[in-house]
């Protein structure tokens, strides 16, 4: 209802979902960020992601669990996926983000390629493997019941 469908591409360093598993990567929520950036400036965004946004996301205990360029467009969009490992900490980050405060260099260096910034939060499903620590297994599957 309502979304637009994307293809992505993970970025050549971000971690795949074995890796996250095996790192016991969790979050009590996800922050999900769609960033537009400016047109064929998307692979320069996610090295600032890789270069910088992890290290200053991590001083709110995030972490990022995936970033990918959407395909088939004009190279002007990012999708990151930061696990978020309580709710205090979203509070801090979004307090911080909009003051002055440890988010200030993050946000004045890539104002310099953004255009737009869509963040939602998201809650792991029963079967995630983010919140199981494993891929689903066809065992795991229930009939449905309406």
């Amino acid at each position: 209802r309502g979304g637009y469908d994307r293809i992505l591409v993970p970025a050549p360093w971000t971690r795949t979902i074995d890796q996250l598993c095996a790192e016991q990567v969790r979050g009590a929520c996800y922050a999900h960020e769609i960033v537009g950036v400016e047109p064929g400036r998307n692979l320069e965004y996610l090295d600032l992601v890789r270069d910088d946004g992890i290290r200053t996301h991590a001083e709110f205990g995030w972490e990022l669990a995936g970033a990918w360029q959407t395909a088939l467009g004009n190279d002007d969009e990012v999708v990151l996926l930061w696990a978020v490992p309580d709710w205090q900490s979203w509070a801090d980050y979004e307090r911080s983000w909009h003051r002055d405060g440890l988010l200030e260099r993050w946000r004045r260096e890539s104002a310099q390629l953004v255009r737009s910034r869509d963040r939602i939060v998201l809650l792991d499903s029963p079967l995630s493997p983010l919140g199981t620590g494993r891929q689903p297994a066809v065992a795991d599957r229930t009939d449905w019941e309406d």
